[in-house]
């Protein structure tokens, strides 16, 4: 297995060599007279060659395969992008390509066994080296495929794409589909939109129409997964479900293969949506509308099962799912809104009512009268208010939230992977068509789905004492049902151990010195959430009303040395309690150090740590460490063909926590890493 890996050096820089010769040829083309108008042709590529070590999250023993197959293996990721311009039309095509090496065989497998159970019965052993098997069936799959694909018009007051385009409708309780690359995460909509936008002196009118399938991507970066569909037209070329097929023996003894049919991870969703904005400059209102359809299979599945046949799983498929919102197949959400965009120059207001029905429930169950059970029918709403004040150096900005069995549209995934983790892709999850303005601080991490049944806002003063010096605080406080019970959809409020109350607060400021060349941005904040009564559960050590609690200091800080140097710091710590996770308090952070010379170089130190059980922590502290290096290369000007090849280069080269991370009120969990990254950016 050793052997294997060594040749993944010399695997990958053949890899790289094809995509970068490929990206030579591809030369920018702009032609000034093709029948009176020009023609641009755009061509960037991002090639990332990733090689990992052992990333210290599989500990000893039976670990999980999860754990243990994203360890010493090597990966190269390209993404081709072409963008077409003639006259008011647009052409892209974005073309992904994911390459694995060496990936675990049979004999890896057994031997993994071995090592990690070296005491167990060949039936145990077995069961675990099929364990592994199951979750490597949807990852490191070598796939290339047409990811995104547009074709656009643009004239003026209008805009038509037909392909693949994103979409928000209001403030995003209705629908957000949108491109979010600090997660990792970049959902589309493939069908066909259209914009019309019409101003006249005193009004305006805007209308937008959109339907189409929900296009997620299908490789995940950091984890491998593949996710596959049942089949669409909107989609060619796109990754499938294979069988799965594996070696084992029975009651008796008797071996032979086994295979499972090929199901999706994924069910395409069909969405249309609508939004109409108009009104005088001074007061625009606006319509907003989505319905969500999810393709099922439940009734079928349902009616299958009842008479005993074999195969419906596969014939049928019907992800299991604790996700209430992935419980029912048309979604229809609606909301109106009032935007005052200045209000005698001091101010501005934002307000939004939204109101969702969930139909069409599940399939449960067939009684002997052939009647069906379904989950009953959901429905909910949500009011969200934002407005600013301002006035001389002082602006004061207010928030507001109350929703009320406010789902999330979460993609019609399989991502359940306990109950099914051989075609599972719990990876996508997060993968949702709407966004519900969070109120909140950017970073947080949720726990549940505080949003479903959730009152409160937000406070922020800001003081902006001289050009360079500014001052600001923020105070929020939230009364959620379900942070504790994600299920309580209902919002049910009779059991207080699952109502929570948390206060949220900060403060900091900006300092920018040296004409502008350096600044010091920093603020301190803490978070308390409290449970309405207190429990005895788990790691609380008798009674308590103890749920979350974090204090955290957050900074970036660029010094101006000299010339074109300048040193930068960027980071966080955070102290941190979560009883579900650990019974003690612990330490976290994150801390950046480069050395920057524009716009050519970047040198980068940096330093993690994570003090809570579960990592392979240091013994004498209790504490896991993570070090890296990394440099940044750009090209000054994109004159020369090796300047438009090698337009950004980054290396990195260490180890980073496992962690979540999040944006604007989207989380997703990381795994850690340890190994080496090669990123080249070229533009054409």
């Amino acid at each position: 297995m050793i052997s294997a890996r060594a040749r993944w050096s010399a695997s990958v820089g053949v890899a790289l060599a094809a995509v970068t010769s490929v990206a030579v040829e591809a030369r920018a083309v702009e032609v000034k007279d093709v029948g009176g108008e020009t023609l641009t042709i755009d061509v960037s590529n991002t090639a990332v060659g990733n090689y990992l070590f052992d990333n210290r999250n599989a500990g000893e023993g039976q670990a999980p395969p999860s754990a243990v197959v994203d360890d010493h293996r090597g990966e190269l990721i390209d993404r081709l992008n072409v963008q077409v311009n003639y006259w008011r039309f647009r052409l892209g095509v974005r073309l992904d390509g994911y390459f694995y090496f060496d990936p675990l065989d049979d004999f890896d497998l057994q031997q993994i066994a071995k090592e990690r159970l070296p005491n167990a019965t060949g039936a145990e052993r077995y069961d675990y080296e099929n364990a592994f098997r199951r979750e490597l069936n949807t990852r490191f799959k070598t796939t290339v495929y047409p990811t995104k694909l547009s074709l656009g018009y643009t004239a003026p007051g209008v805009d038509i794409t037909f392909g693949d385009f994103y979409a928000q409708l209001g403030r995003g309780m209705v629908l957000s589909v949108r491109k979010i690359d600090e997660v990792a995460q970049d959902t589309t909509i493939r069908g066909f939109k259209a914009a019309f936008k019409k101003s006249w002196e005193a009004a305006s009118l805007s209308v937008t129409a959109l339907a189409g399938q929900a296009n997620p991507l299908r490789i995940d970066d950091e984890s491998g997964r593949l996710l596959t569909g049942d089949g669409s037209p909107l989609f060619f070329g796109f990754p499938t479900a294979e069988d799965f097929r594996f070696f084992s023996f029975d009651e008796q003894g008797n071996s032979g293969y086994t295979t499972v049919g090929a199901r999706p991870s994924y069910l395409e969703d069909t969405i249309y949506g609508l939004s109409v904005e108009a009104g005088p400059r001074q007061v625009l209102f606006g319509a907003h509308a989505s319905f969500v359809r999810r393709k099922s299979y439940s009734e079928a599945r349902a009616r299958c099962e009842s008479t005993g046949q074999l195969g419906c799983a596969s014939l049928f498929p019907t992800f299991a799912t604790n996700n209430v919102s992935r419980l029912h197949d048309a979604i229809l959400t609606a909301s109106g809104s009032v935007r005052v965009p200045n209000i005698f120059g001091h101010g501005d207001l934002y307000a939004e009512a939204a109101v969702q029905h969930n139909a069409d429930g599940r399939a449960t169950d067939v009684g002997e009268d052939g009647e069906l059970t379904r989950v009953p029918d959901l429905t909910g709403y949500g009011i969200y208010l934002t407005g600013s004040v301002r006035g001389g150096p002082v602006s004061v900005t207010l928030e507001g939230k109350h929703y009320r069995s406010l789902l999330p549209l979460s993609g019609n995934i399989n991502a359940d992977g306990a109950a099914d983790p051989t075609f599972a892709a719990p990876e996508f999850d997060t993968v949702a068509y709407n966004q519900p303005p969070n109120a909140d601080t950017f970073y947080q991490e949720p726990i549940g789905s505080p949003n479903v049944c959730i009152t409160g806002g937000r406070a922020k003063v800001d003081y902006r004492a001289t050009d360079t010096l500014s001052a600001y605080a923020w105070l929020g406080y939230y009364v959620s049902q379900s942070e504790v019970n994600a299920n309580n959809t209902q919002c049910a409020a009779d059991d207080p151990t699952t109502e929570t109350h948390t206060f949220d607060a900060a403060t900091g400021g900006d300092i920018v010195f040296d004409k502008g060349k350096s600044h010091l941005k920093a603020w301190v904040g803490a978070r308390n959430t409290a449970r309405a009564e207190p429990t005895t559960s788990v790691n609380l050590g008798g009674e308590s009303d103890a749920f979350y609690r974090e204090g955290y200091l957050r900074y970036d800080v660029a010094k101006h040395l000299a010339g074109d140097f300048t040193l930068v710091s960027q980071g966080f710590h955070r102290h941190r309690y979560e009883p579900t996770l650990s019974p003690d308090w612990w330490n976290e952070g994150e801390n950046y150090l480069a050395l920057r010379w524009a716009p050519y170089l970047s040198f980068i130190f940096g330093f993690e740590y994570l003090g809570r059980r579960g990592c392979s922590a240091d013994p004498e502290t209790g504490t896991c460490f993570y070090f890296s290096g990394g440099l940044q290369f750009k090209a000054a000007k994109k004159e020369h063909p090796l300047e438009m090849l090698f337009d950004t280069v980054n290396v990195f080269v260490g180890q980073r926590r496992g962690a979540i991370r999040c944006v604007a009120g989207v989380c997703r969990p990381f795994p850690p890493f340890e190994g080496a990254k090669l990123e080249l950016t070229s533009r054409f």
